[in-house]
């Protein structure tokens, strides 16, 4: 009797211990899931999207492993989160709606061979408070969006005074309508969708 007891309080100390490791993962800062991957084969996959370069989505999975899946291999890309409405969840990738648009704007740091796009305007934004420079991207991607471009090329971040702040973060790059060849040749080119 004695040693049932002990196996139990043992069994009950190890369940409320991985329950505190489990809490203690999903406050720490670890990647949550913004995007769902369904392949062919049915699988599904969801983590939160880093990049898609040279034909493959790489995703930070929840446990903190990154991980890459090719394309061809994927029927469809879902944005966890994003507003849907009614059966335009289940559309195939490459399909028009911004909810599941892998690829909005694209945001390379690199330049471009010049035959592969038109030149826009040069973008630049900024906060007037704290923050990160990663956060400045998506924001930059707007300004893309409404100047007519579909990526930024030569983007360049940094922290400066501004506003309430001494290291306000910074961004900027040349706005670009990429042409055919251009959107043909973008899942192999180093950078970043939004």
């Amino acid at each position: 009797m004695k040693g049932r007891i002990i196996n139990r309080a043992g069994a009950l100390s190890a369940v409320i211990l991985a329950l505190m490791q489990s809490a203690w993962s999903q406050s720490a800062g670890l990647p949550t899931a913004d995007t769902k991957l369904v392949f062919k084969n049915g699988a599904e996959v969801r983590g939160e999207l880093l990049d898609m370069k040279d034909s493959q989505y790489s995703l930070r999975l929840p446990d903190g492993r990154v991980m890459q899946y090719g394309i061809a291999d994927v029927e469809r890309m879902e944005r966890l989160g994003a507003p849907t409405s009614g059966s335009d969840a289940t559309k195939r990738a490459g399909e028009s709606s911004d909810a599941l648009q892998p690829c909005r704007v694209f945001i390379s740091n690199l330049d471009l061979n010049p035959s592969l796009y038109t030149s826009v305007k040069q973008v630049k934004v900024s906060k007037n408070f704290y923050g990160t420079r990663d956060a400045m991207l998506p924001i930059l991607a707007e300004q893309a969006l409404e100047v007519g471009a579909d990526a930024i090329i030569r983007v360049r971040t940094w922290h400066g005074p501004s506003g309430f702040a001494w290291a306000a973060p910074k961004a900027e790059g040349l706005a670009v309508k990429l042409n055919d060849e251009g959107r043909r040749v973008r899942p192999t080119l180093e950078g970043r969708c939004y």
